[in-house]
């Protein structure tokens, strides 16, 4: 019996729990980039306790409920940088960026960047 659960208490096997995680900070991701943030402004932690995008002031979090071992933290790792990778490669497919996108709040999270930095400016 898995351990882990997503943020409506389903539970998920341990491959679905590193993409569903991988997805959510994947979208920190597109969303900041949507709003100018360029990648090298951003530092992005990937691991045991899940992930975190920051850049400036802002940051995102995504963290795990029940923590992973050092091994599951190494594969999130490589699943969110293959992730990364296929996104940079523009090799996704729109329809799943939509769902991604809907799932993670994604223009929620472009509404709360523009608002922080208009009031950084």
């Amino acid at each position: 019996m898995t351990k882990h659960k997503d943020q409506d208490g389903k539970l998920l096997d341990l491959d679905t729990l590193l993409m569903r995680v991988s997805e959510a900070i994947l979208t920190h991701v597109m969303a900041l980039e949507a709003c100018g943030i360029s990648r090298d402004r951003m530092e992005i932690v990937v691991g045991e306790d899940g992930g975190m995008v920051r850049a400036g002031e802002l940051l995102f979090q995504t963290p795990i409920e029940n923590k992973l071992t050092k091994a599951e933290g190494v594969r999130l790792f490589n699943v969110f940088k293959d992730l990364l990778k296929q996104y940079d490669d523009k090799a996704l497919e729109e329809s799943y960026l939509l769902e991604v996108k809907a799932r993670n709040r994604y223009d929620h999270k472009c509404s709360v960047i523009r608002k922080r930095a208009s009031k950084l400016n």
